[in-house]
């Protein structure tokens, strides 16, 4: 179970400040219960630049993670959390494909620094496509690749991949929630075994304007 809210700051036209949280959970041991273990504990901050509709840039240059271990054997649930600092840039694309169809692509690069003094260098790309039912609601699906390019060996070049599916709705003008499903197949450092999750996701989003945009 993924659970995210995010809140913006629109301080220019296209000058953006996030303060994002996050929290995950995960099932126990032979436990179906997707609310019953932490799996990880996050805050970000991302600051966005909208260049075009079709483009935007955005920067964290500051983001704590607090990562639990992935429950598969009786003593992982008592394993202490890996603390890990995060930096990250990405770029956001949108292509009109047919009236109110899309296709939509995210590519990052992050920098992961651990307390256990490893360090990772990770790349991934998501594209996908989105369909505007109406100006409130948006239906997309997509497929994210990621990988790890520096920090460990060949082995574990493929972190993981991400299936899913999400709905997006706008509440109110400046208020809008998401939810949807995230079909997972990772390979963990250190496991020679795939790992597959299923999780639903919720996220919500809150904008604060602090631009006057009739000016």
């Amino acid at each position: 179970m993924r659970l995210r809210s995010t809140l913006t700051a629109q301080i220019a036209p296209t000058l953006a400040v996030d303060a994002e949280f996050q929290h995950r959970r995960q099932n126990g041991l032979e436990d179906k219960n997707r609310f019953a273990e932490n799996l990880m504990f996050s805050y970000r901050t991302w600051i966005n630049y909208q260049h075009s509709a079709a483009i935007k840039f955005s920067l964290s240059p500051l983001a704590y993670f607090s990562n639990y271990k992935i429950i598969q054997q009786a003593q992982d649930d008592e394993t202490a959390p890996k603390s890990e600092f995060r930096l990250s840039a990405a770029v956001d694309t949108q292509h009109e494909l047919f009236k109110k169809i899309f296709i939509t692509g995210r590519s990052a690069v992050e920098y992961r620094m651990f307390n256990t003094s490893a360090k990772l260098t990770r790349l991934r790309n998501r594209v996908g496509l989105r369909y505007d039912v109406s100006d409130k609601l948006k239906l997309g699906i997509y497929d994210e690749l990621l990988f790890n390019i520096y920090g460990t060996t060949p082995y574990y070049f493929f972190d993981h991949n991400r299936l899913g599916f999400s709905f997006t709705y706008q509440l109110l003008s400046d208020i809008k929630v998401e939810t949807g499903y995230m079909k997972i197949s990772r390979l963990p450092i250190a496991s020679y075994a795939m790992i597959h999750e299923s999780n639903i996701l919720v996220n919500f989003s809150w904008k604060i304007k602090l631009t006057d945009k009739n000016k």
